[in-house]
């Protein structure tokens, strides 16, 4: 993948990963390629092309995205993206452009490969020299993220809603960017009146911490009652570990009738 270094956290960066299939005789191939990263951030592809070095390095390659080739999101996360037929012969050098972000100092790209009808025969790419087009032959990309906070941002759209099952402006949506966690796990929203009593615990699952989380509350207590009309604050309810200081955020948000 490139690049490598120096990726700026947090923002859009456009890679480029490069795949050279090495398929022995009898190997069925692969029709399906799933890219993930070890944040929770989405990935959105650009291109996809195929061909020599050479090739790649002229603008001669066959052009596979946009064209035949198709793509999906899939709940886990990631992206997938789909051959019309398998590749089942060395077809030279696979070139990814695709769009996302970094939220670790050290973040772990993986390619999974397999055929949509034995979806349980998964290969994994290995790092490696696949084109002489990328300066490296690794799979991690490295930011600088000792002046970045493990909460990144926290915020609350709409700041004012109307939760009364009209279809419009019944839901407020809490988006809560953290850095630096490597791990899976869970963690909390609160939602609290003025007098600080919690009306309704929202929890946010997520295979990776690190990364762009979104939580929905519908107005609603932690027993399905609409909660009165009224300012109420959304406070962030993360652990981490027992010598880190513990992120805190809050944000208001009105409920109205």
């Amino acid at each position: 993948i490139t690049p490598v270094r120096n990726v700026s956290p947090g923002v859009d960066q456009e890679f480029r990963l490069y795949v050279r299939p090495v398929l022995q005789p009898g190997d069925p191939g692969f029709d399906v390629l799933h890219l993930s990263s070890s944040s929770t951030a989405p990935i959105d592809l650009v291109a996809v092309r195929t061909g020599t070095d050479q090739a790649l390095h002229d603008g001669t390659a066959t052009q596979l995205f946009p064209g035949s080739l198709s793509t999906s999101k899939p709940s886990t996360g990631g992206l997938d993206l789909r051959f019309p037929v398998a590749v089942d012969r060395r077809p030279g050098v696979l070139e990814l452009t695709f769009r996302t972000r970094v939220y670790l100092p050290s973040t772990q790209f993986q390619l999974d490969l397999w055929r949509a009808a034995a979806p349980r025969i998964v290969q994994r790419a290995d790092p490696g020299d696949a084109s002489t087009l990328a300066a490296s032959s690794s799979l991690v990309v490295t930011s600088d993220l000792r002046r970045t906070s493990v909460l990144g941002a926290m915020r609350v759209e709409p700041p004012v809603f109307t939760p009364n099952d009209d279809g419009i402006n019944d839901v407020v949506t809490v988006r809560v960017t953290l850095f630096h966690l490597s791990t899976s796990g869970n963690f909390g929203l609160e939602v609290c009146d003025l007098s600080g009593r919690c009306v309704r615990y929202l929890q946010v699952a997520a295979s990776r911490l690190s990364g762009e989380h979104t939580s929905v509350w519908d107005g609603r207590d932690n027993h399905g009652k609409r909660v009165p009309p009224g300012i109420y604050f959304i406070r962030l309810d993360l652990k981490t570990d027992a010598d880190a200081a513990q992120p805190q955020a809050a944000r208001l948000v009105h409920v109205v009738y």
